[in-house]
């Protein structure tokens, strides 16, 4: 009996100190490095569609979430109490690139329209591309959600999330039960799983990021046995100048930008929502959207001919498909 109790005793020793041992080797790994000549020239309308112009002026907000964190939001048009549009931004970005696109669907709709800074961008407060803990963006999305409710117990919110604003907002679905009456999903990070992503990217978006798939591997495995440790450590790196504000994710805040499933993170909207997606788009298979949101019934689809991915958010036949949704939807009068 002594014998077998060494022996497994023996066994888990090996285990243990595989597992915890590959594991760490995984996490500490080399860094993915880029190619000095790597190039990222960039056309007249690629820079347009970035959205630095700032030709819309706004009214200046500040969040307070569950932990006492300062969401910065900029509100476009005046108040609504009928309807307000939560704008959620992609990756490498803040509210300061959608000033064009929040501007114009307040045009279009003239509902008031919220944009904010995720934590760790732009103005709010936080660790540049750092969050706390695995869904700590959707948590605060919640909190936003639940403020604007507060603010106007009668009016409606839609949250209009773009790429990875979108997956957010999909997390925040499956986590939360948000008080949200429509989903508008612009160009959007279903998840990794997700036949929408392009499993062939093209060369510049090589040269612009690069995922660090042994460290997520390791620390993976690490937070499969409680160890968070080092989830602060980066795993997606983006090839931008060093005066960046941003150029960096870490292990919790990569987990938290979209469903680890997608199929869950769709069944989770139990409100309508449309997907609107440039036929142009650069980061996700277009061709793989309508088979992938067929199942979805309380769902709508509409592709903006000649868009790519950023540019869709300031094209007026986006904005005319948004409104005529929303019609459909009763959210707004038809005029």
């Amino acid at each position: 009996m002594k014998k077998n109790y060494r022996k497994i005793l023996g066994v888990t020793f090996v285990l243990l100190s595989t597992f915890f041992g590959g594991s760490y080797l995984l996490v500490n790994s080399d860094y993915p490095t880029f190619e000095p000549s790597a190039n990222m020239t960039m056309t007249a309308k690629e820079l347009q569609d970035l959205g630095f112009e700032q030709p819309y002026s706004y009214r200046e907000h500040v969040f307070s979430v569950a932990d006492g964190g300062q969401i910065y939001a900029r509100r476009f048009g005046a108040e609504s109490l009928n309807l307000t549009i939560l704008v959620i931004h992609g990756v490498l970005s803040d509210g300061f690139t959608y000033n064009k696109f929040s501007g114009l669907l307040n045009e279009a709709t003239q509902a008031e329209v919220v944009t904010v800074d995720l934590r760790g961008h732009g103005l709010s407060s936080g660790t540049k591309g750092h969050i706390d803990y695995i869904d700590q963006y959707a948590d605060d999305v919640n909190d936003i959600i639940n403020a604007i409710k507060q603010e106007k117990p009668h009016g409606k919110v839609v949250v209009a999330g773009h790429s990875m604003g979108a997956g957010i907002s999909l997390r925040n679905a499956m986590k939360n039960e948000p008080k949200w009456d429509a989903f508008l999903m612009i160009a959007p990070l279903l998840g990794q799983d997700a036949p929408t992503m392009n499993k062939a990217p093209a060369a510049n978006e090589e040269a612009f990021m690069k995922v660090h798939l042994q460290r997520i591997i390791g620390l993976a495995l690490l937070n499969t046995a409680g160890i968070t440790v080092w989830n602060d450590l980066p795993v997606i790196f983006f090839n931008v100048p060093k005066e960046s504000p941003l150029s960096t994710y870490s292990f919790n805040a990569s987990a938290s930008m979209s469903p680890n499933s997608y199929e869950q993170g769709l069944e989770a909207i139990d409100v309508p929502f449309i997907t609107v997606v440039g036929k142009q788009d650069e980061v996700f298979e277009i061709s793989a959207f309508a088979t992938t949101l067929k199942p979805y019934k309380n769902g709508d689809l509409k592709f903006i001919d000649g868009e790519t991915h950023n540019g869709i958010r300031h094209n007026q036949e986006t904005m005319l498909a948004i409104k005529s949704w929303l019609v459909e939807q009763r959210l707004l009068a038809k005029n």
